[in-house]
């Protein structure tokens, strides 16, 4: 089943739990799951792990407990719960019909066989095999539930995933999926198409997978496709802390959500390390919000944001490029006009972008946000690309770069920029930005000519060379009440500029002029 897109009432059984506990952290509260935004966490972003070389200080993340983080609320999120109320609950070692001693996965898969799926099974805690891949769907519930704590021991190649799923509404938590009893073992958690509505916390992959070999397992570890316009799925705390091994011939993609992903999947508080990719959330239509989200050493990419979503409250970190075969790449704007705020992306050694804008983007806003480049990182702090046709805005406001890289090739990886920040396509702000780059030049400016421009307001510059040039001709720029402690210049000639109130510390060049230190200066048309 989970081949759709892999780029998957019996009175007898009712209310087996014999009293058992479900101690759920927040998932269950007497016999309803309430899947309303308040109170959900986000301990992965306060971890400070992978920080030591960080110049920033951990950023508040109370937003008055709007998780979806946009100006407006998303319509009908909110209004249903995922209840267990009128589900037939089973206790998997009390009843009598279930071998729990067994492949698990298949007594549940044979429990089924014959009722309506609308059951929640109950592990006690404790090991259990998990040798078969377990696949439902056309379901009203189903959910997997340890009490409090259990393990799931994939022991054998057969499954790709350790549950593939379709259908109204999903209930997994409290459990480990552990893939260690030997160096060919490989599944994913879970490929779910959930309709309706679906909880999936504190779940646990332990071991490393393994996807360059033939008994590998599926291309995803943890896949959720919300499939109907007004669903709504929360992923919290889902943790992938032991990585995967590298290779040719593709990775795994640790979290993602692809088509026909058209609702809303809220990612809280989950974590992934040492993986290739990290949160691959970009191509579909639905909407992701990642909340408190945190990724370390995930060096194709961190995050990559599509065109309805939302990273907030959250950290990359990216320090070992230098012992990686894929080095490094931090956010990525790819699609549509994505919200960013309240970011740490710290990167001592890495060889791509921090923060790319491309592929189809079409604008977004990245706010409150703090950039670091670490002395052996030649990389672009931020990086729009050129040919982009950003019919938004495209925002940066109160944006903060440290800067230690000179610019020199990457001791492993080879050549890097001279500067920090380039801006390749027009209508893009910058407001309330500080950009410190003490060894090399600031903002380059290299967009084709647009009556948009560029513009820079309010923002810091403190370089090691200029802080600011123009390369092409262009027209449309606007800056404003900035102050540059550096050279500021541009080789071609600029047309319709609004040049007021900045503060010049350093020469304003043009074709060779430097005697140009103006406090303040009015909208003019200049040449080179």
């Amino acid at each position: 089943m989970s081949n759709r897109n892999d780029t998957t009432d019996d009175a007898q059984s009712s209310d087996r739990t014999g009293g058992l506990p479900l101690s759920r952290r927040g998932m269950l509260a007497a016999s309803a799951v309430g899947l309303g935004i308040a109170g959900a966490g986000s301990a992965a972003a306060d971890d400070r792990e992978g920080s030591e070389n960080s110049p920033f200080a951990p950023r508040d993340h109370d937003h008055g407990g709007d998780v979806l983080g946009a100006s407006e609320p998303v319509a009908a999120i909110t209004t249903e719960h995922l209840s267990v109320e009128g589900t037939n609950r089973v206790d998997v070692v009390g009843d009598p019909e279930i071998d729990h001693e067994g492949d698990l996965a298949a007594e549940i898969q044979s429990y089924l066989a014959d009722r309506e799926p609308n059951h929640l099974f109950v592990l006690p805690a404790g090991t259990y095999s998990w040798n078969s891949q377990l696949e439902l769907s056309g379901f009203e519930f189903f959910g997997v539930v340890g009490a409090p704590q259990a393990t799931l021991a994939v022991e054998t190649h057969d499954p790709d995933y350790a549950f593939d799923l379709e259908g109204e509404r999903v209930l997994l938590g409290d459990f480990t999926v552990d893939i260690t009893a030997g160096d060919t073992i490989d599944a994913g958690i879970v490929f779910a198409g959930i309709e309706r509505r679906g909880l999936i916390e504190n779940l646990d992959l332990r071991g490393e997978r393994d996807y360059h070999q033939s008994d590998r397992g599926g291309k995803f570890t943890c896949r959720v496709d919300t499939l109907e316009e007004d669903g709504y799925t929360e992923i919290r705390n889902v943790r992938l802390p032991d990585g995967e091994v590298e290779g040719d011939g593709g990775s795994v993609i640790p979290f993602a959500a692809d088509p026909p992903h058209v609702g809303t999947n809220v990612w809280n508080g989950c974590y992934v390390k040492d993986w290739t990719s990290g949160f691959y959330v970009m191509n579909n239509d639905g909407r992701n919000i990642l909340q408190g989200c945190l990724t370390i050493d995930c060096n194709n990419f961190g995050i990559r944001l599509g065109r309805n979503d939302v990273c907030r409250d959250s950290r990359i970190v990216l320090s070992d490029a230098s012992d990686r075969d894929t080095p490094g790449m931090g956010l990525t704007i790819f699609g549509g006009s994505p919200l960013v705020e309240n970011v740490q992306i710290e990167a001592p050694d890495i060889w791509n972008n921090a923060l790319w804008v491309g592929g189809q983007a079409t604008g977004g806003t990245v706010r409150d946000v703090d950039i670091y480049i670490g002395e052996i990182s030649p990389v672009h702090a931020i990086d729009i690309s050129g040919g982009l046709s950003l019919e938004e805005e495209l925002l940066f406001e109160n944006v903060t770069i440290v800067d230690e890289s000179d610019g020199s090739a990457h001791p492993v990886h080879g050549a890097g920029f001279d500067y920090s920040v380039e801006v390749g396509t027009p209508n893009v702000t910058f407001r309330d930005c500080r950009f410190e780059s003490p060894n090399r030049d600031g903002m380059r400016v290299v967009g084709a000519a647009s009556d948009a421009g560029v513009t820079i307001e309010n923002c810091t510059f403190d370089t090691g060379g200029a802080d600011l040039r123009f390369t092409v001709e262009d027209a449309g720029h606007s800056v404003c009440n900035n102050r540059f402690n550096g050279d500021v210049a541009w080789d071609e000639p600029l047309s319709e500029v609004l040049w007021m109130g900045n503060r010049h510390e350093g020469a304003v060049e043009s074709g060779g002029t430097e005697d140009w230190n103006a406090l303040a200066n009015w909208g003019f048309d200049v040449d080179a």
